[in-house]
């Protein structure tokens, strides 16, 4: 209500009241229903496993003394999560950004121990142990040639 006017808005109708003249002008309006529209049926993503594990990481380079110092120019930094028990490997990310790229999250079928190391390094390589039944100067495992 504002200085005596007012404009009552119900199933009835509109009802106008006020203390002086009141005009009204309007055009022709035609309301119509709104348009159809299919829309897909979308659904939230399902957890691919039951259990699910999360790594936090944080950067933090040390000189010889263990003060902090600035972050080496490196490139790449790649984490990989392996099973405690088994060694297997679960989960490998490649990091994008480091500075702002601080977590990952996996999944697996129940909980289980796992370790989880942070690689920065640009050539990343995992060298196979050394296999006990060959050996290369082991004279039992070379061929000779007879002239």
């Amino acid at each position: 209500m504002a200085g005596g006017s007012q404009i009552i808005i119900n199933k009835d109708g509109i009802k106008v009241i006020t203390p002086g003249k009141f005009e009204s002008h309007a055009g022709q309006h035609k309301f119509t229903s709104g348009e159809k529209v299919t829309m897909p049926l979308t659904s939230l993503p399902t957890v691919p496993n039951n259990f699910s594990n999360k790594v936090d990481y944080k950067f933090e380079y040390l000189d010889g003394d263990g003060k902090k110092t600035e972050a080496p120019n490196i490139d790449e930094k790649e984490l990989f999560v392996t099973n405690q028990e088994t060694a297997a490997l679960l989960a490998q990310r490649k990091l994008n950004n480091p500075i702002e790229d601080s977590t990952l999250r996996f999944y697996t079928d129940h909980q289980k121990p796992f370790n989880s190391v942070l690689v920065n390094s640009n050539d990343i390589s995992i060298e196979a142990p050394e296999d006990p039944f060959f050996h290369e100067d082991d004279e039992s495992n070379q061929t000779t040639e007879e002239e």
